[in-house]
């Protein structure tokens, strides 16, 4: 299973165009979080045109080969450069890495707003009347209790 690396541009007329191929990384690495951040890097060598695509402000989108849709999409936020006196010597590499896209939308989870005490008597509440919510549990002799606020 082989995974190909494209870079894309930064936002322009609300679009991310793909402005290049990264083909020649030594390693690539991408987490995929069930309702968390996901997190990718990549080693590359470093001095390479290939290199000069990979800056702040644009991002990468993964894709499977043989697989239509994208595996993985992410901004790019981080360069390290690596150095080692056997095997990334003159130039070196570089570490290049970053956040999964969903990382804007988990900065946002909403979660549904209910009534009742307890995890047995909660109910979801009406779309409409989210804002009311509030959760009462008993976690560890400790009542704790959560009310949404209404924003707007």
């Amino acid at each position: 299973m082989g995974y190909r690396v494209f870079v894309r541009g930064e936002v322009q007329q609300g679009e991310r165009r793909i402005i290049g191929e990264v083909d020649t990384w030594i390693k690539l690495d991408f987490t995929i979080r069930f309702n968390q951040v996901g997190t990718w890097q990549l080693l590359m060598k470093s001095g390479t045109a290939q290199e000069d695509l990979l800056k702040p402000g644009r991002g990468v989108v993964i894709y499977q080969d043989g697989v239509p849709e994208p595996a993985f999409s992410g901004q790019i936020d981080a360069f390290e450069r690596y150095w080692t006196t056997d095997q990334h010597t003159a130039a070196g590499s570089v570490f290049v890495g970053g956040k999964y896209d969903n990382d804007v939308l988990y900065g946002a989870l909403a979660f549904p707003g209910v009534s009742g005490t307890g995890v047995e008597h909660m109910t979801v509440l009406p779309v409409a009347q989210q804002y009311k919510g509030s959760d009462t549990r008993v976690i560890g002799g400790s009542t704790i209790s959560a009310r949404r606020l209404r924003s707007g």
